[in-house]
């Protein structure tokens, strides 16, 4: 790997004499062609485009010359360097290999990574000595019998090389010493047993006589006939996908998550394309349960995963993906088997596709199973009715993320009618950071079940779209203590949603005090969204979006619910944050604010106050309303307007409509183009 070869170089350049030039032009090459105390010289990036005929570095041991294409190297180049142990060419396109190359009779370590047509592969292997020889995303297609003398390498990195066709028979096998293995995303013409071609192309055997491999990264095509005994016991790091992952629309999917944790997990295997389980040999599924990283993609005879696979559960397991596993009923099945099941380390658990699928678990999770899952994303699951049932709620207190999409019959999320909790116990769901539900059309309730044991303080995104059947997103009880900090409910159909449900007037708690935006679209039924009580704790709300919520009246209500009140005591509401108030397309809006006459709100940080489209609003609020940063006016259906008050600015606006409708009774005085831009901008 190239992230090698620069190791192996920095390791050099920090013992030794080394030099870097920049900006090196060809005109100075000959005043500098002899370096004799040089051990190190670093021209990469450097836009050099040739070097000199030959250059005299007897000492030198690292040579740095990739990213600089087109490059000509001329045939004599590396004649003076024979101490050479680290070289980098790449990113080079174009050049040759000359035939000097084989003076390096020392060289170590060789990269032609992203290297294209460089001519003559056969001259690596006269360089006897090399441990390290990256060739990745590079378009060789053949590799040439004389690799099989490199009976020293140690690392052979075949990675993206998408054009390689031919691994002449027994090369690999050569190469005794090799530990470590890169051919993801290359090679896949393997032969297998009983398997015989013209061309003699390498068996997928010949890895099994590799006794020293300790990192293997490779894709073995489906509908081959695998050897049923192969050793990969010393394998230590290993990214093995059997089946045309590559084929399959949702690889991008897979490729994604197993980067994702590349960082942190070294052992990955990948299954696809109508595997069937039974049909496994014992060497893979001793590899599958040692896996950090699991992908399992249209798997046969896959009812549930941990009694099919496994008997102890899969205690490394960090991530697991399943996808189209249609014979797959659940996850785990706990009442089939007494054994230990644990999946403790699960950290990431994806479920896609999977038609059949009606639970994540049948029964009572074993002590420990899935209690350290962070994240769950479930889609287009079409048999599930709740994603977390009462006897999985305190198995997931740990989870800090979900999202679930398009689950067609989905009819609740959080099922809590039948949690049992002690009183010195946690509360429930205290680590949930962000909820995402999106394309839900029968689900009825996000929790379902008393909630006064579920703490929502570490919450901060709410996303809501398309869940015609949701009756509110928040109880009231848990309202009041949430602590989001983006809250974006749609709807396709206009019904009401409850944004939140807290009505006590004694206690207005900091419930919404993390909360920074707010995107309320498409609720056909909704009157209201705040209390004044709820308001005083939107401390650092910076945006306010409202629109296509053709019954809402106004923004914020009195605690009693009253609309229009006039001569109530006086009340100050203060948003200290918000900086933008959008307000599109609500035919019923009267005002943003109605509690009493004596009421005054301060918009601090207001700079932008847009208003599309809102026929029936008269005036923004009765009472003081202060903008003191609201220096440009009011965006009025395209236009800005101020009179000095955002109150009166809007009644002025209102004023002036009227006169021109009686007018022009048969011209709004709104240009449609001007609504729909600024509906867009």
């Amino acid at each position: 790997m190239h992230d090698v070869v620069r190791y192996v170089a920095q390791q050099i350049a920090s013992k030794n004499k080394f030099m870097i030039k920049a900006g090196v032009e060809l005109k100075d090459w000959p005043s500098i062609n002899t370096f004799e105390d040089l051990t190190g010289i670093s021209l990469m990036f450097n836009d050099i485009h040739e070097v000199p005929d030959e250059l005299e570095c007897p000492k030198l041991q690292a040579l740095f010359l990739q990213e600089n294409s087109p490059l000509a190297i001329p045939d004599r180049f590396f004649q003076g360097m024979k101490d050479l142990k680290v070289l980098d060419l790449g990113g080079i396109r174009g050049f040759s290999l000359p035939s000097s190359l084989s003076f390096l009779i020392n060289l170590r370590t060789l990269s032609l990574h992203d290297c294209r047509r460089f001519g003559d592969l056969p001259l690596i292997g006269e360089l006897s000595l090399l441990e390290i020889l990256d060739l990745s995303e590079s378009d060789v297609s053949e590799i040439p019998v004389s690799f099989g003398r490199l009976g020293h390498l140690r690392l052979l990195d075949l990675t993206d090389c998408v054009h390689l066709e031919l691994i002449p028979r027994d090369v690999l096998s050569s190469l005794r010493k090799l530990e470590e293995l890169y051919m993801s995303h290359s090679f896949c013409h393997w032969q297998f047993e009983s398997e015989e071609d013209a061309r003699s192309n390498a068996k997928f055997i010949e890895l099994g006589a590799l006794s020293r491999l300790t990192s293997l990264h490779i894709d073995i095509p489906k509908g081959k006939i695998m050897p049923s005994d192969m050793s990969f016991q010393n394998l230590t790091s290993f990214s093995i996908k059997i089946g045309d992952l590559e084929e399959d629309p949702l690889s991008d999917f897979i490729e994604l998550f197993l980067e994702k944790f590349n960082k942190r997990c070294s052992r990955a295997m990948g299954l696809s394309q109508d595997m069937r389980i039974s049909a496994l040999h014992s060497w893979i599924k001793n590899l599958l349960l040692r896996s950090e990283i699991l992908a399992l993609a249209e798997v046969n005879d896959l009812e549930n995963m941990v009694s099919d696979l496994a008997n102890d559960g899969f205690n490394e397991l960090m991530f697991l993906v399943i996808v189209r596993c249609n014979e797959m009923k659940c996850l785990v099945n706990s009442l089939e088997r007494t054994r230990r099941v644990t999946l403790h380390k699960l950290e990431w658990l994806a479920i896609f596709l999977n038609q059949n699928l009606v639970e994540i678990c049948h029964g009572q999770l074993p002590a420990g199973c899935l209690s350290n899952v962070k994240r769950l994303d479930v889609g287009d699951c079409g048999s599930m009715l709740k994603i977390l049932p009462s006897h999985l709620v305190q198995s997931f207190q740990n989870l800090q993320r979900l999202r679930v999409g398009r689950c067609e019959l989905l009819e609740s999320v959080f099922e809590i009618e039948r949690v049992n909790i002690a009183k010195e116990e946690t509360e429930l769901f205290s680590s949930l950071e962000k909820l995402t539900l999106i394309d839900l059309p029968r689900m009825t309730d996000i929790w379902k079940g008393d909630t006064q044991f579920v703490s929502l303080h570490n919450l901060k995104k709410v996303r809501v779209q398309d869940c015609d059947e949701l009756r509110q997103v928040f109880p009231t009880n848990l309202g009041k203590k949430a602590a989001v900090e983006e809250m974006v409910p749609y709807r396709k159909r206009r019904d009401h949603i409850h944004i939140h449900a807290t009505t006590s007037t004694s206690s207005p708690t900091p419930s919404l005090g993390n909360l920074v935006s707010i995107t309320i679209r498409g609720c056909g039924q909704l009157r209201q969204l705040f209390t004044t009580s709820m308001v005083k704790s939107l401390v650092r709300l910076e945006s306010l979006e409202v629109s296509s919520c053709p019954t809402l009246q106004e923004i914020i209500m009195d605690d009693d619910g009253g609309v229009g009140l006039q001569g109530a005591s006086t009340e100050k509401i203060t948003f200290p944050s918000l900086f933008i108030i959008q307000l599109c397309h609500l035919d019923s809006l009267a005002c943003f604010f109605s509690a009493g006459s004596h009421a005054t709100i301060e918009f601090l940080a207001l700079a932008a106050l847009l208003i599309i489209d809102c026929p029936s609003m008269k005036t923004f609020g009765y009472g003081d309303q202060l903008t003191p940063k609201l220096l440009k006016g009011v965006l009025v259906n395209g236009e800005y307007r101020w009179t000095g008050n955002l109150n009166h600015t809007i009644q002025q606006y209102v004023y002036n409509e009227k006169k021109i409708r009686e007018k022009e009774p048969m011209k709004s005085g709104i240009s449609s183009e001007t609504t729909s831009s600024d509906t867009e901008n």
